[in-house]
Protein backbone atom coordinates (compact mmCIF):
# COMPACT_ATOMS: atom_id res chain seq x y z
CA UNK A 1 0.00 0.00 0.00
CA UNK A 2 1.18 3.44 -0.37
CA UNK A 3 2.99 5.42 2.03
CA UNK A 4 0.08 8.16 2.11
CA UNK A 5 -2.91 6.07 1.29
CA UNK A 6 -5.76 6.61 3.54
CA UNK A 7 -8.47 3.98 4.09
CA UNK A 8 -11.74 5.96 4.41
CA UNK A 9 -13.44 3.58 7.09
CA UNK A 10 -10.34 4.07 9.64
CA UNK A 11 -11.83 7.57 9.88
CA UNK A 12 -14.12 8.86 12.25
CA UNK A 13 -18.22 9.66 11.51
CA UNK A 14 -17.81 13.16 11.11
CA UNK A 15 -14.56 13.06 8.52
CA UNK A 16 -16.40 10.44 6.51
CA UNK A 17 -19.36 12.65 6.12
CA UNK A 18 -17.13 15.63 5.79
CA UNK A 19 -15.80 13.61 2.41
CA UNK A 20 -19.08 13.82 0.75
CA UNK A 21 -20.58 17.06 2.43
CA UNK A 22 -17.95 18.75 0.61
CA UNK A 23 -19.77 18.29 -3.21
CA UNK A 24 -23.12 16.79 -1.60
CA UNK A 25 -24.09 19.41 1.13
CA UNK A 26 -25.58 22.16 -1.42
CA UNK A 27 -23.89 25.77 -1.98
CA UNK A 28 -21.03 26.00 0.43
CA UNK A 29 -19.94 29.33 1.17
CA UNK A 30 -18.25 31.66 3.90
CA UNK A 31 -14.68 30.77 2.91
CA UNK A 32 -13.19 30.37 6.09
CA UNK A 33 -9.53 29.14 5.29
CA UNK A 34 -8.07 28.33 2.19
CA UNK A 35 -9.91 27.56 -1.45
CA UNK A 36 -12.46 25.11 -2.71
CA UNK A 37 -9.58 22.82 -3.74
CA UNK A 38 -7.66 23.29 0.10
CA UNK A 39 -9.73 20.58 2.04
CA UNK A 40 -7.85 17.12 2.36
CA UNK A 41 -10.14 13.91 3.67
CA UNK A 42 -9.65 13.53 7.38
CA UNK A 43 -9.86 17.44 7.54
CA UNK A 44 -12.66 18.99 9.84
CA UNK A 45 -14.65 20.54 7.09
CA UNK A 46 -16.25 22.78 8.87
CA UNK A 47 -12.67 24.89 9.19
CA UNK A 48 -13.05 25.47 5.87
CA UNK A 49 -16.64 26.58 4.71
CA UNK A 50 -19.92 26.53 5.96
CA UNK A 51 -23.18 25.30 4.31
CA UNK A 52 -25.72 27.66 2.94
CA UNK A 53 -28.84 25.53 2.85
CA UNK A 54 -31.63 27.75 2.50
CA UNK A 55 -33.63 24.80 3.54
CA UNK A 56 -36.52 25.54 0.74
CA UNK A 57 -39.12 22.08 0.62
CA UNK A 58 -40.42 22.83 -2.63
CA UNK A 59 -36.49 22.90 -4.26
CA UNK A 60 -36.13 20.07 -6.60
CA UNK A 61 -33.56 17.85 -5.00
CA UNK A 62 -30.47 17.04 -7.14
CA UNK A 63 -27.12 15.06 -7.09
CA UNK A 64 -25.14 18.03 -5.87
CA UNK A 65 -27.72 19.67 -3.40
CA UNK A 66 -27.96 18.94 -0.24
CA UNK A 67 -27.79 15.13 0.62
CA UNK A 68 -25.84 16.21 3.83
CA UNK A 69 -28.54 17.94 5.48
CA UNK A 70 -31.17 15.63 4.41
CA UNK A 71 -29.29 12.16 5.47
CA UNK A 72 -28.39 13.90 8.80
CA UNK A 73 -32.00 15.07 9.24
CA UNK A 74 -33.37 11.70 9.06
CA UNK A 75 -34.63 9.76 11.79
CA UNK A 76 -32.35 6.52 10.30
CA UNK A 77 -29.32 8.75 10.82
CA UNK A 78 -30.52 10.23 14.36
CA UNK A 79 -30.59 6.97 16.10
CA UNK A 80 -27.69 5.40 15.21
CA UNK A 81 -23.79 6.69 16.01
CA UNK A 82 -22.54 4.81 12.71
CA UNK A 83 -24.92 5.84 9.71
CA UNK A 84 -23.11 7.39 7.01
CA UNK A 85 -23.36 8.06 3.55
CA UNK A 86 -22.16 4.81 2.18
CA UNK A 87 -24.57 3.43 4.85
CA UNK A 88 -26.77 3.02 1.55
CA UNK A 89 -24.33 4.26 -1.45
CA UNK A 90 -21.73 2.82 -2.79
CA UNK A 91 -19.40 5.49 -4.54
CA UNK A 92 -18.14 3.43 -6.32
CA UNK A 93 -20.41 1.52 -8.10
CA UNK A 94 -23.31 3.21 -10.77
CA UNK A 95 -26.38 3.25 -8.62
CA UNK A 96 -28.38 5.65 -10.91
CA UNK A 97 -32.38 4.30 -10.78
CA UNK A 98 -31.36 1.15 -8.29
CA UNK A 99 -33.99 0.84 -5.62
CA UNK A 100 -32.00 2.36 -2.38
CA UNK A 101 -34.13 -0.90 -0.55
CA UNK A 102 -33.97 -4.23 -2.09
CA UNK A 103 -36.86 -6.64 -1.35
CA UNK A 104 -36.78 -10.83 -1.98
CA UNK A 105 -39.81 -12.54 -1.98
CA UNK A 106 -39.79 -15.13 0.03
Amino acid sequence: MAKFTLKIEDLPRQQRLDLCAQCHSGLRSIVLKGDAFSYATGEDLSQYSKNVDNGSPGQKLDVHGNQYGLLTSSECFKQTATMDCSTCHDPHRKQRGMPLISTVNA
